[in-house]
């Protein structure tokens, strides 16, 4: 699979989530995942800021890639901690942009920060950036993967962002659950599911 997802208990109520989209398909991608899980798995609980980590990251798969002469693989991946107090921090690198349901102003704020895919060259580390905010009780955070929004119909167009906007908007004050049942409901509307050529993944975090 060339997506990978993760969460990270960091301790002192904080809770790291990681959504990875590997390049290409099949075996190479796997192996670039699994390269990921294991570079995340050692530093996430390490490393408190969001964009140090990719910084840090980057640097050791790059580095990985070079001695194995494996350049071209890199992936994109969001990443985002929350507290206990419903403080949230975040970094995208080069990933589709998470949405956070404001649930109580039927609000939609997309989470983008600079960033840049991984994998690829450790001169890009300047890029990442962390953003914060603070969430209440009741707000979700949609993070996905593009196999969500470019799957097509039979007449070629992709479901797309416009339509993933209008999904989740039906879904103000659904349950974290709901929320992903609609989503792919409206997806299966569109496409067919079973014909899907890229990995599909999505994740609703719903704030307590």
């Amino acid at each position: 699979s060339g997506d990978y997802y993760d969460i990270f208990d960091l301790g002192q109520g904080r809770i790291g989530f990681l959504l990875v989209d590997a390049s290409g398909h099949g075996v190479p991608a796997a192996l670039i995942t699994m390269v990921a899980k294991e570079q995340f798995k050692l530093y996430a609980p390490r490393i408190n800021n969001p964009a140090a980590l990719f910084q840090r990251v980057n640097t050791q798969i790059t580095t990985i890639l070079e001695e194995h002469e494996a350049q071209g693989f890199y992936f994109s991946a969001f990443y985002l901690i929350l507290d206990k107090d419903r403080n949230i921090s975040f970094c995208n690198a080069g990933h589709t942009k998470p949405i956070l349901i404001r649930s109580k102003q039927q609000k939609l704020t997309v989470l983008t920060t600079t960033g840049f895919l991984v994998g690829i060259s450790k001169e890009m580390n300047h890029l990442y950036e962390t953003k914060s905010t603070t969430v209440e009780s009741g707000d979700k955070i949609i993070m996905y993967t593009d196999g969500i929004v470019e799957p097509t119909d039979k007449s070629g167009e992709q479901f797309g962002w416009d339509r993933l906007i209008r999904s989740v908007k039906k879904s103000f004050v659904m349950s974290g659950k709901e929320i992903l049942e609609t989503v792919i409901s409206d997806l299966d509307n569109h496409t067919d599911m079973d014909a899907l050529k890229d990995d599909t993944t999505c994740i609703v975090i719903e704030v307590k």
